[in-house]
């Protein structure tokens, strides 16, 4: 019996349109409730397995998770024509069937399935709302698990993001950050000095002629040997030219040596005559 039951209920479920109306959702609320006593554990049971596993979307998640807040809600003071809490009274098992087999089960399906938004989850925050004001479960512990399940998802989210971003920011400084000083090498002159000697390599680099003069052919490459004898002989030249000018030197100071005598000469020659 319970499996026909269970059957023809998850029959119905199947048959029910996402934009079903609240009225069509009333009547699968209705059919929990009438068969409660007998069956109650195992139609809860069937709106779990079709809310966790059956429905692949959103939609569809959210479609089953309102037949169970339609079964939560009925007859409590929130509904047009309530009367008294008698018949409120009496689904109190059937309620604590729910929370405690379906609805965190429930809750965390929806947050965790692919293409929920957050106008969904918002609507899962009000169900959950209506549900503490009511005191559906006659206590706080199953609707603390139901706000933790949603908000738990959202904190992963917000983990994920942070960790992106701190990843991200990571490598960006990792391709911005200069190198330390210490992965640098000093340059000390031009960078073939060391300790004042001249490196090998800056002699090689010397003695090889430019790219330049290389463009230019041999013309342009100037034989160092020949520069230098061709300096020997003008040193020789200006070693010349001062010896000359020694010599002349000299000549002037005897010229004038002699004029001088010469006068003196005169200077006798004329007394003499005097006499």
């Amino acid at each position: 019996m319970t499996s026909q039951v269970v059957a023809n209920f998850e029959k119905r479920l199947a048959g029910l349109a996402e934009g079903a109306s609240r009225e069509s959702i009333q009547t699968l609320s209705l059919y929990v409730a009438f068969n409660r006593k007998k069956h109650g554990a195992a139609l809860a049971a069937a709106l779990s397995n079709v809310i966790t596993n059956t429905a692949q979307t959103p939609g569809r998640k959210m479609l089953y998770l309102n037949v169970v807040h339609e079964v939560l809600i009925s007859e409590s003071p929130l509904q047009p024509g309530y009367q008294n809490d008698k018949k409120w009274d009496r689904q109190a098992d059937l309620r604590s069937l729910l929370g405690e087999n379906v609805v965190v089960d429930a809750v965390t399906s929806i947050r965790d399935c692919e293409g929920t938004t957050d106008a969904t989850l918002d609507k899962v925050k009000s169900m959950i709302d209506m549900w503490e004001e009511i005191e559906a479960f006659g206590g706080p512990t199953i609707i603390a698990a139901a706000r933790k399940a949603l908000v738990s998802g959202k904190q992963k989210d917000a983990k994920a993001v942070a960790a992106t971003a701190t990843t991200t920011s990571e490598a960006n400084a990792a391709h911005t950050t200069p190198p330390s000083a210490q992965s640098v090498p000093e340059a000390q002159g031009s960078g073939h000095e060391h300790n004042g000697e001249i490196s090998p390599a800056a002699e090689e680099a010397a003695a090889e002629p430019s790219s330049a003069a290389l463009a230019l052919g041999p013309a342009a490459q100037v034989d160092p040997i020949a520069v230098e004898s061709k300096a020997v002989p003008e040193a020789k030249d200006a070693s010349s030219v001062e010896d000359k000018a020694d010599t002349n030197g000299k000549d002037d100071a005897a010229v004038a040596q002699v004029l001088a005598e010469g006068s003196g000469g005169g200077e006798e020659d004329d007394k003499a005559s005097a006499k």
